[in-house]
């Protein structure tokens, strides 16, 4: 319904001042409309500017804290193994001395056995 009114408009206008300062009008209005457009587009460019200067400074840091904490777990990574291989290596001890006095126990009690019948 607004096209319609504004073409309805455009008609009055076109009656009572003619139609070559309606046109000289309408040029004045859309040159206008296109230079508020091209101050508004350069704004934007200048936010989005500094918006991607902000990223990439951003950017940076995180990509140094995720070195840091790469760094970090490396080196937790490094500690978890030797512990793992002290553990295993003493569990392997733990296995044999557990081994030993099962064998040990065997032994008494067969003895025991052996004496006791």
């Amino acid at each position: 319904m607004e096209g319609v009114a504004a073409a309805n408009d455009v008609y009055k206008l076109i009656v009572a001042i003619g139609i070559g300062p309606t046109l000289l009008l309408c040029a004045v209005v859309v040159f206008f409309l296109f230079r508020e457009q091209k101050k508004n587009n350069e704004a934007m460019q200048k936010v989005i500017a500094d918006l991607k200067t902000a990223s990439d400074k951003a950017d940076a840091q995180l990509l140094d804290q995720l070195t840091k904490l790469n760094t970090k777990i490396d080196c937790v990574k490094d500690e978890s193994v030797q512990k793992e291989q002290y553990f295993n290596d003493w569990g392997g001890w733990r296995t044999e001395f557990k081994d030993l006095r099962d064998l040990l126990n065997k032994y008494i009690l067969e003895e025991k056995n052996k004496n006791g019948n």
